[in-house]
């Protein structure tokens, strides 16, 4: 009699157990005790085995098949004659003394249910079009988009299992084909265009490839754990394809395109911000509170800090150039100087201000010259015609217009520009000196928005860009700097819409009134699933993708299939015709 060695597992002592008998010792909690080439050459007889049972199943399919017909015709009361009996049939198997583990049995059927696998499409014809036409079946399940190939997949699949079966091939048929069409039309949705359709398969099959990893785990005596190893295996592999990259693009790009991002986007490259990133491009605010939740991890936040210093660091280098645009101080001040000091002894023509010495306003400010103290000493020996004395009138208007109520202001601002106007014609040179001056002030003025509160974007908008009168002031006073204009006009265009990076103050605030918190339950359970599953990736992977200059980029990716998805929709149909498998596997085992 033929024995092998097996461990028992309560004593660890090794006995000789009859080879019939080691099947069931071993699911006891027994352990085979072999060589190497013991395995080798057990293994090689399970891949053996396997080959004959498919060629044994194949070979008797005929008979099987027309016995089968012949039972349900009897059922019928319409059988004649039976001709299945003069079909040939091959001897049963005598496979057992080969099968001394579970394991064994697994590697067995698997052999078996190789052509399962590699079974291809069913070109359908007219049937698939016919099942194209079934009406209320969802979008994407209509039209045969998904569910006349899922039927060109699993048929084959079930036909094969049918063959396989001696007992009831038809019944095994359609289980087999009920398995596998829920996989092989999950497999479809995911290679669809529509994005959130192929995410949507890709974790509906990660729940389903777990359930079938288990069954097949307990079909094939695995036991709990080993099969409970298998589920996560399969349901992981299920949901492959969603990684952490692919789903921080689809959550952190969705809804930009189309929403105009292109110029605010080239806003920030003219600026020469290191990034702007996909919330504050398109405006939107579900993609803004998207980037709320970003940063909950170690690696997040210490990313997001350091991504979000280099991006302030870009605002004050943009607002930096900004000032030298509208007036460099080391390149331009003793140029006023010397522009001044040439024009201030030329006498303007008293014809060409005869008209202004009946002005009101005019008036108003010669008193003023003539009676402040300042003025006076300032102007000593000054000739009442020449450009430093009209001059010091046109500061006085300055005052004025400052301190007068708006109607007021705009006719001394009127008088002011006639003065102007006749000083400019009469020397260049003043002109030249007044209009960099007038730029000096402008900087003082720009300047004065950082006094307070540190220099960034959007210290800028709030003291500036936000005030349309003060913002249009600006825009004057900079009338012929075009280029400090269009840099104007980009920051007016994103800096409000800036999501600063919480400072370490600002976070300990956060945490402390509880302000970071999910806002429900279902928020906080989603950021942890995909935490989870990406391996906790998804936080850092989200940040780099928004802080990515180049984030425009991958917009085109979400509408077009990646490898990963290409090889979650093999996988899903894998495991399809595993299910199918098992189908006809616990059909066998149900015979034996």
């Amino acid at each position: 009699m033929e024995t092998v060695q097996i461990r028992d597992p309560n004593t660890g002592n090794v006995h000789a157990v009859p080879r019939h008998q080691a099947y069931n010792a071993i699911r006891g909690g027994g352990e085979l005790v072999e060589t190497r080439g013991d395995k080798a050459v057990r293994y090689g007889k399970d891949v053996g085995v396997g080959l004959a049972k498919m060629g044994h199943g194949i070979l008797n399919s005929p008979h099987n098949l027309v016995k089968a017909l012949e039972d349900q015709a009897e059922k019928q009361g319409a059988l004649k004659n039976r001709i299945s009996q003069y079909i040939p049939t091959q001897d049963p198997l005598d496979t057992d003394r080969f099968t001394l583990t579970p394991q064994d049995e697994l590697i067995q059927n698997l052999i078996q249910q190789l052509p399962a696998f590699l079974m291809p499409e069913l070109k359908m014809g007219k049937a698939g079009k016919a099942l194209t036409s079934i009406p209320k079946i969802g979008k994407y399940l209509s039209k045969g988009k998904v569910l006349g190939k899922a039927a060109q997949t699993a048929i084959p699949v079930g036909a094969f299992e049918a063959t396989q079966s001696e007992g009831s091939p038809f019944e095994t048929g359609g289980k087999a084909t009920a398995a596998t069409l829920p996989f092989a039309a999950l497999a479809q949705t995911a290679s669809m265009s529509n994005p959130y359709v192929r995410l949507a398969g890709k974790a509906t099959m990660g729940g389903l490839g777990a359930l079938a990893g288990h069954e097949i785990g307990e079909q094939a005596g695995l036991g709990g754990i080993p099969s409970t190893v298998l589920s996560a295996i399969l349901g992981t592999l299920g949901a492959s394809g969603g990684r952490a990259q692919s789903k921080a693009r689809r959550d952190m790009l969705k809804g930009v395109d189309g929403s105009g991002y292109q110029e605010n986007l080239e806003a920030s490259r003219r600026l020469g911000l290191p990034y702007i990133t996909p919330a504050e491009a398109s405006k939107n605010p579900f993609l803004a509170a998207l980037q709320g939740h970003l940063g909950r991890t170690s690696e997040g936040a210490e990313l997001l800090h350091n991504r979000g210093q280099a991006r302030l660091e870009g605002e004050q280098k943009s607002i930096n150039n900004l000032l030298e645009s509208v007036y460099s101080p080391s390149k331009t001040e003793g140029e006023i100087n010397r522009l001044y000091s040439e024009a201030a002894p030329i006498e303007v023509s008293s014809s060409k201000i005869e008209g202004l010495k009946d002005n009101k306003v005019f008036q108003r400010a010669e008193r003023m010259v003539k009676n402040k103290p300042a003025y006076q000493e300032s102007l000593k020996n000054t000739n009442v015609n020449s450009i430093e004395y009209l001059d010091h009138l046109k500061q006085a208007l300055d005052d004025m217009i400052e301190k007068a109520p708006n109607k007021e202001g705009r006719i001394i601002t009127k008088t002011k520009n006639q003065l102007v106007s006749t000083m400019d014609e009469a020397s260049p040179s003043y002109q030249q000196g007044r209009q960099l001056s007038e730029l000096q002030f402008a900087r003082q003025d720009l300047e004065k928005i950082f006094n307070k509160k540190p220099m960034s974007g959007l210290t800028m908008y709030n003291g500036l860009l936000n005030n349309k009168q003060a913002f249009d002031k600006m825009m004057h006073s900079l009338r012929n700097v075009p280029e400090a204009q269009s840099q104007l006009r980009d920051m007016k265009k994103i800096f409000g819409d800036l999501i600063p990076t919480p400072t370490v103050r600002t976070a300990a605030h956060l945490a402390k009134t509880s302000m970071d918190k999910e806002r429900s339950d279902t928020q906080g359970i989603m950021n942890k699933f995909k935490e989870l599953m990406t391996g906790n990736k998804y936080d850092k992977a989200a940040i780099n993708l928004i802080t990515n200059p180049k984030w425009e980029d991958e917009l085109k990716k979400i509408s077009e299939l990646t490898d990963n998805e290409m090889k979650a929709k093999l996988m899903i149909n894998l495991m399809g015709r595993a299910a199918a498998s098992s189908v006809g596997f616990q059909s066998q085992k149900t015979r034996e």
